[in-house]
């Protein structure tokens, strides 16, 4: 009899060794399910970039330690209001960007995990439109006003710092939102030696032509692998 008891016993506490054994393992596996893998590349399109009708596409790629990247950004512009006033360019982008604390994991308020990272960086931003409009132009001489067509290229640099936040959405998606500026200068040249480039007395942050401290806003969709 007491070797059947101590025979219950021993088998009561192997079954309750097993149970913890597999609680563990079901734990460890579910931890190792809910953990977002992190990813050195992301390839982004930007959405603030249409409002400037151009469309723009990025690359970022983050170091071994996740705590910096490089982002490269390219874009097309372009619009044709009519057959004599059109333009078109290219703007490219270059940005160092820190991550103090890297790519963390955190979880939302519902409950969902997501990773996210807070950076700081610099950029260099570069911008090369030509444009082809008709001017009016008035001979003082003459007393007389004729209508001409003018080619003008503006190449544009950008330096500047900036700040901004990315996170996860669906493990792989990726939103990047940021804030900056800079210095803007520009370079202008004519085809149209009747051209007065300082007609425009009145300029702001959207024209092309716009030269002083700039501000900048970004938004991108990315998808990480």
């Amino acid at each position: 009899m007491k070797h059947i008891g101590f025979l219950f016993i021993w088998a009561l506490f192997l079954s309750t060794v097993n149970l913890h054994a597999q609680q563990i393992s079901i734990a460890d596996e579910t931890t190792e399910k809910e953990s977002i893998p992190l990813v050195t590349n992301i390839l982004k399109i930007s959405t603030v970039a249409f409002l400037d009708e151009t469309f723009e596409l990025g690359y970022e790629r983050f170091n071994k330690s996740h705590t910096g990247s490089w982002n490269v950004n390219f874009g097309i512009q372009g619009s044709n209001s009519n057959s004599r006033n059109q333009k078109f360019g290219f703007k490219y982008d270059l940005q160092y960007r820190a991550y103090p604390l890297g790519l963390g994991e955190r979880y939302s308020k519902i409950g969902k995990l997501y990773r996210r990272g807070i950076y700081g960086g610099v950029f260099l931003r570069g911008e090369i439109i030509d444009k082809t409009y008709e001017f009016y132009h008035f001979d003082v001489s003459q007393n007389f006003g004729t209508d001409r067509t003018n080619e003008q290229e503006i190449t544009a640099y950008n330096p500047g710092v900036l700040i901004g936040i990315q996170r996860t959405f669906f493990d792989i998606i990726y939103i990047d939102v940021y804030l900056g500026g800079g210095m803007r200068f520009v370079s202008i040249r004519n085809s149209d030696p009747l051209y007065d480039e300082n007609q425009s007395i009145f300029r702001d942050i959207y024209d092309d032509d716009y030269e002083g401290v700039i501000p900048r806003f970004g938004l991108s969709i990315g998808l990480g692998f």
